[in-house]
């Protein structure tokens, strides 16, 4: 009992639609991270099946805005910014949500162009 751990049977799966009706799409397709808590708690997960404990439904989007200074507001999202299988930001951001940790909100064009690592332009 004191290797059990409630993350190793708890676990949030980010499935992609329609592939995760077949196992074999799903294997390749879905990401699957430990999670804490329940439908009793503030970061609540849960699902439709009350009885299992693979989480379906989490907030995977979060942000944290600062009023004073837009600039300071932060937020994270999971499992990634792309939704292209082999793309690098596929599954990119799970383990900054599952850890809590954020990324800057960038607002100024200033900002968004210092950390800009392509850009695409689309001209008519």
């Amino acid at each position: 009992m004191r290797q059990w751990q409630w993350s190793n049977v708890h676990k949030i799966v980010f499935f992609h639609q329609p592939f995760d009706a077949d196992p074999l799409l799903a294997a390749r397709f879905n990401r699957t991270a430990p999670t804490g808590g329940d439908k009793h708690t503030v970061n609540q997960a849960s699902n439709p099946q009350w009885t299992a404990f693979e989480q379906r439904h989490l907030p995977l989007y979060r942000q944290i805005i600062d009023l004073n200074d837009f600039a300071k507001s932060v937020w994270t999202a999971a499992p990634g910014q792309s939704g292209i299988l082999g793309d690098r930001h596929y599954d990119d951001t799970i383990e900054q949500w599952r850890r809590g940790a954020y990324s800057p909100m960038l607002y100024s064009v200033q900002a968004v162009d210092a950390q800009a690592v392509s850009r695409l332009e689309l001209r008519p």
